[in-house]
């Protein structure tokens, strides 16, 4: 069945839809069920080969992405380098949790963008679930909550939902992992911005949400890494090996909203 026209008819049985929240939402709902409710819209991007069957082969990681509606039209956005990952011989495929199990949908790259490293895929057919029926317990980002520049002020603490280090993306259901930390920089010229928080790989594509507010600050593109330098007695380099620094790149929702046709 094609996503396409299967969310449309079944939305308000189906998926949740975030609206604009409001002062009075957020004092309700502790720290705790924002989370949960954040990981609702918080997708996966995986791979596997064209010749191998899903049914007995597990695809592997390419990164995070979340759910957005726009028109009508279901999308996962991503990081740009997340699909140029994508070899020939392999499928991309975007993972979304059913309420009993897993499914994998096809995504066709309709937008890219590398200067800001923001790639927009728009979601087709179910390939393969692992439940018994196609009941989505997943959350679309709504248009309304991609917040402007002017909200990602320094200090204001963000929450980060994805999937590091390859950790919560399970064949019966993705578990994503999250982060807490706060904007160290706000937005640059190009609509970049710095958290204090720590992403590793897997985490590119993760949401970036105002904690408070549930509103979309942005998307993670990476992290700003370092390298320790080990010597000897002399003074010789022994060893210079990568060192996450804890600060993470950033792209704003207002420059990720205006990619989205």
């Amino acid at each position: 069945m094609n996503i396409l026209t299967y969310v449309p008819s079944l939305l308000a049985a189906t998926f949740i839809v975030f609206s604009t929240p409001s002062v009075l939402h957020a004092q309700i709902f502790s720290l705790p069920d924002r989370i949960r409710d954040a990981k609702l819209s918080s997708l996966s991007i995986e791979a596997l080969q064209v010749d191998q069957d899903i049914n007995k082969v597990r695809p592997s990681l390419l990164g995070s992405a979340f759910f957005v509606k726009k028109s009508d039209v279901a999308y996962a956005i991503t990081n740009a380098h997340v699909v140029a990952a994508l070899r020939k011989n392999q499928q991309l495929l975007v993972g979304a949790n059913l309420k009993r199990g897993k499914a994998y949908l096809e995504a066709e790259l309709v937008k890219a963008d590398h200067t800001i490293d923001v790639a927009v895929l728009k979601l087709g057919k179910t390939l393969f679930n692992s439940g018994e029926e196609i009941e989505f317990d997943q959350a679309f980002v709504g248009v309304s909550l991609f917040s402007p520049d002017s909200l990602i002020q320094e200090g204001v603490q963000v929450l980060v939902i994805g999937y590091p280090l390859n950790i919560g993306v399970e064949s019966l259901g993705n578990q994503p992992v999250s982060r807490v930390g706060i904007v160290a920089q706000s937005t640059g010229p190009f609509g970049t911005f710095l958290i204090d928080g720590i992403v590793s790989h897997g985490n590119s594509g993760s949401l970036v949400f105002k904690a408070e507010t549930l509103q979309l600050l942005g998307m993670v593109i990476g992290f700003k890494g370092d390298k320790i330098d080990f010597v000897d007695e002399t003074g010789a380099l022994l060893a210079r090996l990568p060192h996450n620094s804890g600060l993470s790149l950033c792209i704003s929702a207002n420059k990720i909203l205006a990619l989205i046709p």
